[in-house]
Formats: C-alpha cells, structure tokens, sequence
C-alpha cells in the first residue's frame, strides 16, 4: 500500500461514512414514502371495482372448478381498477393483500 493510499484512507475513512450514512437514510425514507403512497393508491383504487362487481349481485358457483373460475374472474375484475402489480416483494405483498381483502369483501 502506497503512501497516497494511506492518506486517502484516512481523509476518505471520515468522510466517506458520513456520506454513506447520509445515503442510506435518505434510501430508507425514499422507501417508506413510496410504501406509504402505494398503500394509498392501492386503497382508493380498488374500492371503486369492488362497489361495481357487489352491485352486481353475486352467486358463487357449487362446483369446485366452476367457483375456482368464477374467483379468479373476480380476482381479474378487481386487479384490472388497481395499478400494475409492484415488483417489489413487500409492495407485491402488500397489493395481494389488499386484492384479497376485496375479495373476500365481495365473497362474504
């Protein structure tokens, strides 16, 4: 290790923390803010498609294919009034909850 190496070690080492710690929360709150906005958009937008699938009046099918079928048509009818589903592992789960949570607002 050379002598230049050493020295921006040493000025870098102090510096460079800061600045990481700075990013670091700055990604954290980015995350959160985006988390929370994505719940919003998620809640406002599928209440709409459920209002219009429960007007309806609903007879779930006896047999077991027929219903399997007739839930994933709601499953589909909910997500089409809701935004893309995320990529994100914790957004995508939030989102599948809230369609589920629709769904079972429509099925009980």
């Amino acid at each position: 290790m050379s002598l230049l190496d050493t020295i921006k070690n040493l000025f870098c080492s102090n510096s460079c923390e800061k600045v990481e710690a700075e990013q670091d929360n700055k990604a954290s709150e980015t995350v959160e803010n985006t988390v929370s906005e994505a719940k919003s958009e998620v809640t406002e937008v599928a209440k709409p498609a459920a209002k219009k699938v429960a007007a309806a009046g609903l007879q779930i099918p006896e047999d077991s294919t027929l219903k399997r079928h007739f839930i994933s048509a709601l499953r589909v009818e909910i997500e089409s009034g809701m935004p893309p589903r995320p990529t994100d592992t914790a957004l995508r789960n939030q989102y599948d909850a809230e369609v589920q949570v629709e769904l079972d607002k429509l099925l009980g």
